[in-house]
């Protein structure tokens, strides 16, 4: 038991520093290739690799961490009540990115179908819902995990390392407030991440998506997925 402790520790503690030292870089020469969620995961992957050590163990050690983002979520709620006259101005917006992200979500899998097979394309509509809620409708739909896994961390990656780029280019109206909708809808935690490091306006817009788009997601797509 004592051997286990220290090794959940010391996976634990590798972590937190690997982490720190990608955003020490990242913070010193700022690009999306080096962002310390990209950096870090690599470096964690090269190193269990070359360990050999489980996964599952892995994941199971260091799960304190990952009870870290439920408080990092309730800490999004001070810039959105900060932006909260902004936010219920721009309603209408809010509503139109969610609707149209749930069309495509629904419509990408009947034109994913032929290409890529059932499962793959069922698992890649829930893409862009925040991983907790991904999982959960999975869980309620049959979908594999993995696939849905796969899916999640793909558009969050997108999203939080070429999205403000290509969301800039179309010049949106609404500056920061636009792009960070847009990156807390499509690209969920990473993207409203990468939103807050544009401004505060962003990440508190990317946050409302967010939250928005994953009860949408909650309640729409368990229906739709059961019934293609």
């Amino acid at each position: 038991m004592i051997a286990l402790i220290l090794t959940d520790a010391m996976w634990i503690a590798a972590t937190l520093l690997i982490f720190f030292a990608c955003r020490a870089l990242y913070v010193r020469q700022p690009h999306a290739a080096r962002h310390p969620v990209v950096c870090a995961t690599a470096v964690l992957v090269a190193l269990l690799v070359a360990t050999r050590y489980p996964l599952p163990a892995f994941q199971a050690g260091t799960r304190p961490l990952v009870w870290l983002l439920g408080p990092a979520v309730v800490a999004m709620a001070l810039p959105v009540w900060q932006k909260r006259t902004l936010i219920v101005g721009n309603w209408r917006m809010f509503s139109a990115v969610i609707i149209v992200s749930l069309i495509l979500s629904v419509g990408s899998v009947l034109v994913l179908t032929p290409l890529l097979g059932s499962d793959m394309a069922r698992a890649l509509a829930v893409k862009s819902v925040t991983a907790p809620v991904a999982l959960g409708i999975a869980g309620q739909t049959g979908l594999r995990q993995d696939l849905v896994v796969v899916g999640v961390m793909t558009s969050g990656l997108f999203g939080m390392l070429i999205g403000p780029a290509l969301l800039a280019l179309g010049r949106p109206r609404g500056g920061h407030a636009v792009i960070g909708a847009a990156l807390g809808c499509a690209s969920h935690g990473l993207g409203t991440a990468r939103a807050f490091e544009l401004s505060q306006t962003a990440g508190a817009f990317a946050s409302v998506c967010m939250g928005l788009s994953a009860l949408a997601y909650g309640i729409v797509l368990p229906l739709v997925l059961s019934a293609v």
